[in-house]
């Protein structure tokens, strides 16, 4: 459908300034729509902006496709379900430019040593403090995608290939290994999209959480070390929930826009 979620996450992005290729990693069973469509539903005007389409399945591995196809230097990795405006795009844009060697996004995760149990626990529940960005909505140098291949352990990746919601905890420490640094949170909002758990159980939420556990755990034993960095920082616009005036404010949709613009 014209009016789907993806085609308005391609109308957004495909008229950023700083896009030069959307590449769509398709996987329904179904054939996807003609690139016209894409270009046409997406109302992309601007020509420079290249689409591509690959086919895939649920059991593919987003990172190395975008290793494998991938021809620019920086990667804005979205999900096709998430909900967001031009200007938190920008924002997120201005943010890496500045820290091109960190991972920057919006939904922050945590990692913490649990001392009863002698092992690392993973979370995802709101805290002041963050180690990890989920990759719902990121952007990282594309040559840690390549990395992420080239350098991590064999068996760690075909134990990541069974559990591929783990995918965002591996890519995290491998960034984290290399920059001894922390990612980087943008904006409020730390919800992108209510159909993020919509389509699973309670008991599929819970075993997918117990794997995470499991994960996180087999990769420090694997690298040898917990390399994951905590911090607590978030970076907003200047003036952010200030109480000035909004022609002074450059980014003004982002104060607005919350849970209740998730579809």
């Amino acid at each position: 459908s014209s009016n789907s979620n993806v085609f308005k996450l391609i109308q957004v992005i495909g008229n950023l300034p700083f896009t030069s290729e959307i590449i769509i990693i398709w996987r329904s069973k179904a054939s996807p729509p003609p690139l016209q469509d894409w270009q046409r539903f997406g109302n992309i005007r601007r020509k420079k902006t290249k689409i591509s389409i690959l086919i895939g399945n649920s059991t593919d591995d987003k990172i190395k496709m975008i290793a494998e196809n991938c021809k620019s230097d920086n990667v804005l990795l979205l999900n096709n379900d998430v909900v967001l405006n031009n200007e938190e795009l920008i924002f997120m844009h201005q943010v890496f430019k500045e820290f091109p060697e960190r991972i920057v996004g919006f939904t922050p995760r945590l990692h913490h040593w649990d001392g009863e149990a002698k092992s690392w626990r993973y979370t995802s529940k709101a805290s002041f403090k963050l180690s990890m960005i989920g990759t719902e909505a990121v952007m990282f140098a594309a040559k840690y995608s390549r990395i992420f291949y080239s350098v991590l352990p064999r068996k760690t990746l075909h134990y990541m290939n069974q559990f591929l919601h783990c995918q965002d905890i591996l890519l995290n420490m491998l960034v984290s290994s290399i920059t001894r640094a922390a990612p980087i949170k943008v904006g409020q909002r730390s919800r992108l999209s209510k159909a993020e758990t919509a389509n699973f159980t309670k008991e599929d939420l819970a075993t997918k959480f117990q794997e995470k556990q499991s994960c996180i755990n087999r990769f420090v034993e694997d690298l040898g070390e917990m390399p994951l960095v905590a911090s607590q920082l978030r970076l907003d616009p200047v003036l952010y929930k200030d109480s000035v005036s909004a022609m002074r404010k450059k980014y003004k949709k982002m104060e607005n826009f919350g849970d209740n613009n998730l579809s």
